[in-house]
Parts: C-alpha cells; sequence; structure tokens
C-alpha cells in the first residue's frame, strides 16, 4: 500500500494533514506524520511509523498571510511493510515542489476561505482543475493546481519505482572480549546503551539499515566461546572485526583471530570493516595499530579501517555506511550499468512529458523518448 500526504503547518493548529491519497484505516498512524515537522528540519528525510516507511521532504513557499513570509510544507510517500529507494524518492518529491513553487502566489491554496466564508475550514469542495482565469487567481484555483500536482505524482508514480526489495545482508561482527561489539550494534539500532555485560553465545540481531536488512552475528569474544563461531561462517556477505585500541596488551591476540577469519577461503573476498573502538579514550597511533594488526597482510580485497566510538556514536555510522555501501556493491550491478528509471506523464498539450529520471545521467537525449508532440484526436 502507499500512500501520499501533504502537511501543512496551520498557525493555530499546528502541523496537519492538508490533502491524502487514499482513505486508510491506519487514521492514529497517518497522524502523526505532519508532527515530523517539529521533529526534523528543512529538507529531505526517511522515517519509520509501525510498519510505513515514509520519504519525506520539509519545504516552505514564500507568503503574505503569515508572520515571517512563509508557508511551511511537508509531502510525504509512505508505503506499508516495504522500503523506499531514497535516491529517487527523493528526486519525485524535490520535483513536486518544484511544480508547487512553480504557482503563482500559492500560499493561497491553504486559505480556502479568503474566497468565501465556510463553515469549517475542513469542508469545501473545489473542483479538480481550475478552468477559468478568475479562478486560477483566486485562493480555490491555487488549491486546485496543488491538488492537479499533487494527484499526478500520486497516479503516476508507479510503486515498483519508489520500492526496493528488501535485501537481507549475513555480518559477521568479531574481536576479543570487551571492546564494543554489542554497543556498536545497539547504536546502529539507535536504541540508548548504559551498560552491556559480556556476551556468552552467539546474539543474532536484524538491523534495516541504508535499506539493507543486516542479519549481524555479535560473537562472543572469549577464546573459550570462538569453536561456537564455526556454524556461523557459511553464507556471509560482510566481516566487521573490532578492536579495543586502549589495550595494547591485546594486539597480539587480536591479530591473530582477524587473520584467523578474514583469511579463510570463503571469506577472504568479503567486504571488511575493521573498527577502531574506544577513540574517546584515547588519541590512537593508526600507523603503529595498523602494523600490530598486520593490515598489509590482508591481501587484496575491500578493507577499511575507521576511527568510532560506540559510547559517543563517532564514527560508527560512516563506519557501516561504508560497509554496506560495499556489501551491495559485490551484489548488485552498480547504477552507471545502464539501468535507471523514468518517471513522466501524459499532457493533453504537448503528450508524453519526462519529468525526472534517476539517476540523471540515464537519458542522454530526452526528446527521444517524448512521443506525441501533437495533441491527440477526440477519435
Amino acid at each position: 500500500m502507499r500512500v501520499l500526504i501533504l502537511s501543512y503547518f496551520d498557525d493555530w493548529e499546528g502541523p496537519k494533514i492538508f490533502l491524502q491519497h487514499p482513505e486508510t484505516k491506519y487514521h492514529e498512524e497517518l497522524k502523526q506524520i505532519p508532527q515530523l515537522m517539529n521533529l526534523y528540519d528543512k529538507g529531505f528525510f526517511t522515517h519509520s511509523i509501525k510498519g510505513f516507511t515514509s520519504a519525506n521532504l520539509i519545504f516552505d513557499v514564500p507568503s503574505n498571510y503569515i508572520r515571517g513570509g512563509n508557508e511551511l510544507l511537508q509531502i510525504t510517500v509512505l508505503l506499508k511493510d516495504e522500503f523506499i529507494n531514497t535516491d529517487l524518492s527523493k528526486e519525485l518529491l524535490k520535483w513536486f515542489v518544484d511544480q508547487v513553487n512553480d504557482i503563482d502566489e500559492v500560499y493561497k491554496a491553504f486559505y480556502p476561505e479568503s474566497d468565501e466564508k465556510t463553515e469549517s475550514k475542513d469542508k469545501f469542495v473545489i473542483p479538480f482543475y481550475a478552468n477559468s482565469s478568475k479562478e486560477k487567481k483566486g485562493s480555490r484555483g491555487k488549491l486546485a493546481q496543488v491538488q492537479d500536482i499533487f494527484f499526478n505524482v500520486f497516479y503516476n508514480l508507479p510503486k515498483e519505482s519508489i520500492t526496493i526489495r528488501r535485501t537481507d545482508s549475513k555480518i559477521f561482527i568479531f574481536g576479543l572480549s570487551k571492546v564494543g561489539k554489542t554497543t556498536i550494534i545497539k547504536v546502529i539500532q539507535c536504541h540508548q546503551n548504559k551498560s552491556t555485560i559480556p556476551t556468552f553465545n552467539v546474539d543474532i540481531s536484524q538491523i534495516l539499515f541504508n535499506n539493507i536488512s543486516l542479519i549481524t552475528y555479535d560473537a562472543p569474544g572469549q577464546t573459550k566461546f570462538q569453536d561456537f563461531w564455526k556454524p556461523y561462517l557459511k553464507n556471509l556477505n560482510g566481516l566487521v572485526f573490532v578492536l579495543d585500541i586502549t589495550d595494547q596488551s591485546t594486539f597480539p591476540q587480536a591479530r591473530e583471530i582477524l587473520h584467523s577469519i578474514a583469511n579463510k577461503p570463503n571469506l577472504r573476498n568479503l567486504p571488511l570493516l575493521i573498527i577502531y573502538n574506544k577513540i574517546d579514550l584515547m588519541t590512537p597511533n593508526v600507523e603503529k595499530i595498523n602494523d600490530a594488526l598486520g593490515i598489509d597482510d590482508l591481501g587484496e580485497r575491500v578493507c577499511k579501517y575507521f576511527l568510532t566510538s560506540a559510547l559517543t556514536n563517532e564514527g560508527v555510522v560512516n563506519a557501516f555506511t561504508w560497509l554496506t555501501k560495499n556489501v551491495l556493491g559485490q551484489r548488485f550491478l552498480p547504477v552507471d550499468e545502464g539501468l535507471g528509471i523514468i518517471f513522466s506523464r501524459w499532457d493533453e498539450i504537448i503528450g508524453l512529458k519526462i519529468l525526472t529520471t534517476y539517476p540523471e545521467s540515464i537519458v542522454d537525449d530526452p526528446e527521444r523518448f517524448e512521443i506525441g508532440k501533437e495533441k491527440p484526436d477526440n477519435g
């Protein structure tokens, strides 16, 4: 299921839904969408609410009716039990914003009662299209134009173009005991973590990160438990090794574990993320740590280290962003292989018109894809 919502920040009532299509039974969940305007700054962001994944863009339009001179709006695409293609959704929402901003005095659309008094701000009927020039100049005419753009986005946007199938990627996280593995996972899960206890078995977590479902295997670091790792070293898509940079006495043992896992025949070609953790406690000498761990002896593979603090969250998101990009890079064709999406609509005057493409470079000559330049016959 997909839902398109335009939210508006009312000066008296606060954030509220202004346009929505279609109507759904999920009233309580959708009521939370306008409230995102209180949580996020202007711009694009994604947010999940009780089974819905949303792509949102907060923007403003110039206004003569409000103090400060701008009306605050938010356009949102929601999908139920699906994952959104954030890059494409961002392009499409930006197109909507550009079209709305092209409407002269568009702020009048949000004050329909300014044309004539009505019983309630929410009880008014307007034509889908504003036909006369007089209607187009008034508040209701402006609203009709906004509606036109709104419904064009909804009806001309195939669900498949903004959704991606969930990708399950198995990641094995290993290292010695008490280096911060479990805390790092909790950072990615966006949980507040005050204290942890040592892991005594392999904890399995599923985390949605950058549109990838990461199935993480948090392995206990104690030597006596390392035999339990073996069943979890099959069908992996990436490795994460975590080191406590503050305890140099453990570096030799850490090196042994790193190489014993990373150089296994079935794992040596996987992306390897190396996390130098606990930089909140000291500034590391990265060159010496790399030498101690024998990083140069890991062979020609996709490998990168990051400095992190699981306690303060520093560097953790950047590290896993790198990992997910490289995991995807090994599993799917890159964008520049000639794959892309064209979003277009039929215009009664000029025919098929390209609205936006993703990526932009997918179409060298847009006119080759536009047809029906003349208005079709009534028959």
